[in-house]
């Protein structure tokens, strides 16, 4: 664990002793800042969740990668096996920006992003519309009326917010969410 006030500390030391790491919450969108290098699909979500340093011509070069979407979307076809249309992420974090990335760009045309801070969902749906714009890109709160109107039409629905805030949502997901595909971002600690 390293604390956010941290990472840029950490990223320093890692380059001197490790190969690389993965990246999770709270810290994606800071590792993707501090990566020389990008690939397209970081560069179209924003956020980094694998960390690879490099030794070129002498200077350790930060390269930053997501692996989120692309697993997501793996993940759909080996098991959904079909085109999902419409989705609902929970939480609007570095792993949400990530497979919305990749659903939006496989064409899924509607998603909603519901976070218990709006304006961070808002955010988030707004750096998205201005790269895709034929999709609609929803921002909701965090909140059981939204979720369950949300969840009328979201064919997906993908956690990407700790095991205690999905918990809170349990009881109304399981009976609502019935027939929907749900895909868990999120791991604790706890087995």
């Amino acid at each position: 664990p390293v604390p956010p006030d941290e990472v840029d500390k950490f990223f320093f030391k890692a380059s001197k002793t490790m190969k690389g790491f993965n990246v999770t919450m709270p810290h994606k969108y800071r590792a993707y800042e501090l990566c020389d290098e990008k690939d397209d699909f970081a560069n179209i979500c924003g956020a980094v969740n694998t960390v690879v340093f490099r030794q070129i011509e002498g200077k350790i070069k930060i390269f930053g990668y997501n692996t989120d979407g692309p697993g997501l979307m793996r993940a759909l076809r080996e098991r959904a096996k079909k085109t999902i249309g419409s989705a609902l992420f929970l939480g609007a974090g570095g792993a949400a920006a990530g497979g919305i990335a990749a659903l939006l760009a496989s064409r899924t045309s509607r998603i909603y992003i519901a976070n218990r801070t709006l304006k961070k969902a808002e955010d988030l749906a707004e750096s998205f519309r201005r790269k895709f714009k034929t999709s609609e890109i929803m921002a909701i709160e965090l909140k059981r009326e939204q979720i369950l109107e949300a969840l009328k039409e979201a064919e997906l629905v993908v956690n990407c917010i700790p095991d205690e805030g999905a918990a809170s949502l349990e009881d109304f997901l399981v009976e609502d969410g019935k027939d929907r595909i749900f895909c868990d971002f999120s791991y604790g600690e706890k087995p």
